[in-house]
């Protein structure tokens, strides 16, 4: 490269790096207020414009009429992709000479960004910082996934800190410097986002490892082109409403209460179930706050069964008729197995046996899966109902797991197994892009990126549908005697737990 040019590319790239950190404004126009008529455009100007400025990659029309504005607009806000195709069809005998020294480090910076390395990837993870236990535990997936599915792959690591600043900055020295195919991480929501717009302004595939992302930064529906950022975690609200939908549609709920740990999590959760049991047709009766660290959980109950409102006389715990055929508690295992004999004694009864419409069936979310949840005494959680991502009983959940601890000693958890799914999800994807006849470009692995395709992983199928999403998704699971399993239907459940020959498959 020559100097001249060395210089050009050093200059787009500290312009970049300047207009980068600011967040894009929208180039769409304020929308007029109801019952007032906007004013008619200006017309155009033939001596500053081009014939027809091209539309945008996505269909829709151009920024600006004005070539200077829309060219500013463009290559500020992005995709990058928009800016070059602009330049592309732009009439230069027309424009004014500042605008000749823009498109020359557009060009500069649209060469630098063209020049993709299809075999880099770029790990954005929070590795030191008070964040830094997470982003090992994703690290840790991720190089075993690696190693299993990718050998070849040049996997340039950043170390975000848990700082969203930082996290935009190394994804934007990732794709300049490094030439980085894809980005991978990060795992906090704030990092995420930031790693998002970069990628979105560079049409560059980017796969975060949080489970939620901002609202202004999801796409919108319906639009045109698949998003080049897929979020493969599920989120608490998804697996929330998969517990509501399987109480309503296969456990015959009609009734709800819900026990919630006052936290926001709790909130959010218990939020999440009443819309879809509403929406489905179901009514909460009651919702009661509680404090998990408390030492007696004795107020919650009582106020859930309302003992203050019932005659001496029935203040018994044969007496008490819970007005709920459903509680859902979204509280962790340590918890729920704390709450569960306080329950029984104030009256509400666990439904511990299939279709035993007299009790209440538990409901919990994936809090609820781990070994501590097991009532081993009383088999109070006996037949309760969860869901969780991530199902130990799955064939493809135990292979991961075997390979798991055979390289590091220890089990999996659910966040393991999403980290590793995430990362076949991108690199099969590059490897599909690699397998064309030809050398791949951006526009090639942009495409088999948001290509619909399933993977069978460690959460199970994983499936990315059209537009460029990942399908939901969230096992359904119960606790049967001391062994936490996928849930099969009511009348499979029946069968299962009156037979006394172990299913096939169990040790």
């Amino acid at each position: 490269m020559s100097g001249a040019c060395r210089t050009l590319l050093a200059i787009a790239l500290g312009l970049f790096g300047a207009c980068a950190t600011a967040r894009p404004q929208s180039p769409d126009p304020i929308p007029p207020e109801r019952g007032v008529v906007p004013p008619a455009p200006p017309a155009p100007d033939p001596t500053r414009l081009d014939a027809t400025l091209p539309p945008a990659p996505d269909g829709s029309e151009p920024l600006s009429n004005d070539p200077v504005v829309a060219l500013d607009l463009a290559c500020t806000t992005g995709p990058i992709t928009r800016c070059a195709a602009l330049i592309g069809a732009l009439d230069r005998t027309a424009l004014p000479p500042a605008a000749h020294l823009r498109i020359t480090l557009e060009e500069a910076r649209i060469a630098a960004w063209s020049a993709v390395d299809p075999n880099a990837i770029g790990l954005v993870l929070p590795l030191s910082g008070p964040y830094a236990r997470f982003g090992e535990a994703a690290k840790e997936a991720i190089d075993l996934a690696l190693q299993a599915h990718a050998p070849g792959l040049r996997v340039i690591v950043r170390d975000s800190e848990g700082d969203a600043d930082k996290a935009r900055a190394h994804a934007n020295d990732l794709v300049m410097r490094e030439r980085v195919a894809a980005l991978l991480g990060p795992i906090g929501q704030k990092e995420s986002a930031a790693v998002a717009e970069v990628a979105r302004f560079f049409d560059l595939p980017h796969v975060p490892l949080t489970s939620e992302l901002p609202d202004a930064l999801l796409p919108e529906p319906g639009a045109p082109l698949a998003d080049p950022v897929l979020r493969v975690r599920t989120s608490a609200k998804e697996v929330v409403t998969a517990v509501a939908r399987h109480a309503l549609t296969e456990l015959g709920t009609q009734r709800a209460a819900l026990l919630v740990p006052d936290s926001d999590a709790g909130r959010e959760a218990a939020a999440a179930f009443r819309a879809e049991l509403e929406r489905l047709g179901g009514v909460v009766v009651r919702e009661v706050a509680f404090d998990p660290a408390g030492k007696s959980f004795d107020d919650a109950v009582k106020a859930l069964v309302g003992w203050d409102s019932l005659p001496p006389r029935q203040r018994k715990r044969s007496k008490i008729k819970p007005d709920f055929d459903t509680l859902f508690i979204p509280a962790d295992a340590l918890t729920v197995r704390r709450l569960v004999p306080v329950l029984a004694f104030f009256g509400v009864e666990p439904r511990t046996s299939p279709g035993d419409t007299s009790r209440v069936q538990l409901l919990g979310h994936a809090g609820w899966n781990h070994a501590a949840v097991v009532d081993r005494g009383e088999n109070l959680t006996d037949n309760a109902v969860f869901a969780d991502v991530y199902a130990p009983d799955d064939p493809d959940a135990q292979a991961f797991a075997r390979r798991f601890f055979l390289h590091l000693d220890k089990r999996p958890t659910a966040f393991h197994a999403e980290s590793w799914d995430a990362t076949r999800l991108l690199t099969e994807a590059l490897a599909a892009a690699r397998a064309a006849p030809e050398p791949p470009d951006r526009a090639a692995i942009r495409a088999a990126f948001s290509a619909p395709r399933v993977i069978v992983g460690a959460t199970g199928q994983v499936e990315v549908i059209v537009g460029g999403r990942v399908a939901p998704r969230a096992h359904v699971m119960t606790i049967d005697g001391e062994t936490i399993r996928r849930r099969y239907s009511e009348d499979e459940e029946r069968a299962q737990r009156t037979t006394t020959t172990p299913p096939e498959g169990t040790p």
